[in-house]
């Protein structure tokens, strides 16, 4: 009989720690990982040029490391990337070395500071956005040097505070993780926003259907007439009726694409009117919860990435709503109303032509995922060279 032999499962990274890549490499140069009391991340050396950088410290020392991160593509894998890191530079202190530890920000950069009996030393520089990473680190290590309880700091770490499935942090009191938020819920919030103009939205559907109806039934009805009663060569009727009947064909034709080219256009307008008053009441649910936050939430955060949420996050609801979701809509009926007609034409020919959607949902669902990542990052680049031309903008006295 054959065993089935369970997949060695990796360890889950512990809160508060480094990834077992970083820890490995760590341990290499002889540091006791598992003795750390305190991790965080960074994202520049001392010079400013961007890297991987952590921080950690023990009873015995502070350890500042900076290295690599490497991502690698794969092709037909679960997970379509795979990441290693290098080691670059590795600085080890004595816990006596330094009395404390501060943070100085910039307009768009910090710094780890190192004091020591009124000396500065600085140590590493990151991005404002890192400072609320960076802060308790130097928190917790003030407090062992000045032999206080580590544990209000350690309490940081709670597993109440991290997403149970993903293992990211909260972003704020919320405990709702932005990365495993079901999009249904998402998506339903946000038509939540339409509750006051239910006559409009099913004006507009019922608009959508007719003139999806007459795309489908036009070509058909087109053909159908103009090969049955103009063309037929077995058609026994006079060559004056049969252009008197191509005649009316042609006005059909005309009519049913005007009564279309109307009723998109009052459904557009209709969405145009719904829509920036939607969009409206988004940005105003966005900016008072905004107001809720607190200082130290703002402290840590680029006014770009603010800025951007408010703004170009809102602006593509906007467009999701005004184009997106009727051009969904639309090809959703019409391809319910072509395969209809497909049906009704030819059963054995439609199943032959429907056997392809299998593979191209699977290509689909393959081809979301890669996107919705690619996008991301796309995303995360853009929010930073906003807030980098804000901030330097805004700051420009003190530069």
């Amino acid at each position: 009989m054959k065993h089935k032999h369970k997949k060695e499962e990796r360890p889950k990274q512990r809160r508060g720690r480094f990834p077992h890549e970083v820890d490995t490499l760590l341990q290499a140069q002889g540091l006791a990982t598992e003795g750390f009391l305190f991790c965080a991340a960074g994202d520049m050396d001392q010079e400013g040029n961007y890297c991987q950088a952590w921080l950690s410290f023990d009873r015995k020392g502070l350890y500042l490391a900076t290295g690599e991160e490497h991502i690698e593509r794969k092709k037909f894998a679960k997970k379509p990337f795979s990441r290693s890191y290098t080691l670059r530079e590795l600085r080890c202190f004595p816990l006596e070395e330094f009395d404390s530890l501060q943070v100085e920000r910039y307009a768009t950069t910090g710094q780890l500071i190192g004091k020591k009996g009124g000396d500065d030393y600085p140590l590493l520089r990151f991005s404002i956005g890192v400072t609320a990473k960076i802060q308790p680190f130097c928190d917790c290590f003030n407090a062992l040097r000045e032999g206080k309880a580590l544990e209000p700091f350690l309490a940081q770490l709670d597993e109440a505070l991290y997403c149970p499935k993903c293992g990211e942090r909260y972003p704020d009191y919320r405990r709702v993780c932005p990365k495993c938020i079901k999009k249904r819920t998402v998506a339903l919030r946000l038509f939540g926003f339409f509750g006051g103009y239910k006559k409009q939205v099913g004006l507009i559907l019922l608009l959508t259907a007719i003139f999806t109806a007459f795309t489908v039934l036009l070509p058909k009805v087109s053909t159908e007439l103009l090969f049955d009663n103009v063309l037929n060569a077995d058609n026994p009727s006079a060559l004056s009726v049969r252009l008197h009947a191509l005649g009316w064909l042609i006005a059909a034709i005309i009519g049913m694409r005007l009564l279309e080219i109307g009723l998109k256009i009052i459904s557009d307008y209709i969405i145009a009117g719904i829509c920036p008053r939607v969009l409206y009441d988004i940005k105003k649910k966005i900016f008072g919860a905004m107001q809720k936050l607190s200082v130290g939430f703002y402290s840590s955060k680029q006014t770009g990435q603010l800025m951007d949420r408010v703004t170009s996050d809102a602006n593509h609801i906007y467009w999701f709503f005004v184009d997106g979701l009727p051009f969904i809509v639309i090809n959703i009926l019409t391809l319910c109303g072509v395969i209809a007609m497909m049906l009704l034409t030819s059963w054995r020919l439609t199943l032959t032509v429907l056997l392809v959607i299998p593979l191209v949902l699977l290509l689909a669902a393959m081809g979301d995922r890669l996107f919705r990542r690619l996008h991301h990052r796309k995303w995360a680049a853009q929010a930073r060279l906003r807030s980098t031309l804000s901030d330097n903008i805004n700051g420009q006295r003190i530069i």
